[in-house]
């Protein structure tokens, strides 16, 4: 029986004034009705990084991580395991979970073993070939490294472009990419990883010590093993004056989003266990002759293959010439439009913490610039990553990676 999915509509204030146009943020929640909490068979492609680097306690980690992905696969899932360093060497073929999978799992595991260099390109081509496509199940990607992406000489490379167009490249065909930054992020480029999983609809994950990268791996497969659908899309058709000009996939896992050319927004999964939150930035132009006391604004339809049919619900707005009126905002998604700005302007600062010649200047403004939004909402933990961080640009004119990294990742469990 395929799971029911409904969805629940929210402004986060009403239209003050008809004959002047205004700005506001729609949240589209996905709600599933199933109990269920798990949902199609999974392929997962582990690529561990073994480049020289890992050697010690962040291979040992990388071990465990994978023996408790085999642990907690079911018998419909399966995994594909490599590592890659000089050359990628495929570990594990389909093997699907049940009874007997760690044993058979364990001596292919045993052969990660860290030398040579950082071929992430050849990872993520691995990756493509080992989830070909599939009717029926979510492919999903993890990649996990340490260090920058080289090339076959060990050298680090100067232009990721042609990489991102590989991850790119994985979402265009149906497969999530999830980035692992391991260890020192002082050693990675986070700013890289980040947009390597933005560009594969997935997310980034830091794991700064090698105990941390067992239990996010752990985490990453359960939200793996719930999701019901993998090719979600919400289709907007909007009343005249109405304009659709921002987007993203707010919860459970942030991600910007943008209208494909048939006007729809590709979504990606959608979760049995969680709702899925996306964030609709709606422009209202401004109206002639007399306000309605509510205008139907936009019509919200959720597509997916498998779903049997479309799941659709409409929008009104509510017009008001009362002050106290308009000033009652729903805190809940005026949170949700802030955090939204945080994540806008992290964006930002991760790209200025990797960039040598960045502009100590123009860092301070994109500081204080997170400040501000964090400050109405709260947000203490990215306030104390401020203040250090200001202190670290006024002694060494630079931001320190750690911290900039935990940032982000802070500031999108929002």
């Amino acid at each position: 029986m395929p799971t029911i999915f409904n969805l629940e509509l929210a402004w986060n204030k009403p239209a003050k004034n008809w004959k002047e146009s205004s700005e506001h943020i729609l949240r589209v929640r996905i709600n599933s009705s199933s109990d269920r909490q798990y949902g199609l068979p999974l392929r997962m492609a582990i690529a561990v990084d073994t480049s020289s680097s890992m050697q010690g306690d962040k291979i040992l980690a990388a071990k465990e991580a994978c023996q408790t992905v085999v642990a907690q696969l079911r018998e419909t899932d399966s995994l594909e395991l490599a590592s890659f360093s000089s050359q990628v060497q495929p570990l594990l073929k389909s093997l699907a979970g049940g009874k007997g999978a760690v044993d058979s799992a364990n001596i292919a595991i045993t052969k990660l073993q860290a030398s040579g260099v950082t071929r992430t390109d050849m990872a993520l081509e691995w990756i493509q070939k080992a989830l070909p496509e599939e009717k029926g199940v979510v492919r999903v990607g993890i990649l996990i490294t340490d260090g920058h992406a080289t090339d076959s000489q060990g050298n680090p490379l100067t232009d990721v472009t042609p990489l991102l167009e590989q991850a790119g490249k994985l979402s265009d065909v149906g497969i999530s990419l999830y980035t692992v930054g391991l260890g020192n992020a002082a050693n990675f480029n986070t700013a890289f990883l980040s947009d390597l999983s933005e560009q594969g609809r997935g997310a980034f994950m830091y794991a700064e010590t090698p105990t941390e990268l067992e239990p996010q791996i752990k985490e990453r497969l359960t939200a793996s093993q719930a999701v019901a659908i993998d090719n979600a899309q919400l289709l907007l058709t909007s009343q005249a004056g109405i304009k659709a000009e921002g987007f993203c996939r707010f919860k459970p896992d942030y991600l910007q989003l943008e209208k494909t050319s048939d006007g729809s927004i590709l979504l990606g999964v959608i979760r049995t266990d969680t709702p899925t939150d996306v964030l609709i930035k709606i422009e209202i132009l401004a109206g002639d002759g007399q306000p309605p006391f509510s205008q139907e604004v936009l019509q919200v339809q959720l597509t997916a293959s498998a779903l049997p049919n479309p799941v659709t619900a409409t929008t009104s707005i509510l017009y008001t010439n009362s002050y106290s009126q308009y000033e009652q905002v729903n805190s809940d998604v005026e949170t949700d439009r802030l955090n939204w700005n945080c994540n806008i302007i992290m964006e930002d600062l991760i790209h200025l913490a990797y960039n040598p010649s960045a502009d100590p200047k123009q860092v301070r403004e994109v500081l204080e610039k997170l400040e501000n939004n964090a400050a109405v909402i709260n947000r203490d933990d990215l306030l104390e990553h401020i203040n250090q961080q200001r202190s670290n640009l006024e002694k060494e004119g630079k931001l320190d990676p750690r911290r900039t990294t935990r940032m982000l990742i802070d500031a999108k469990k929002s």
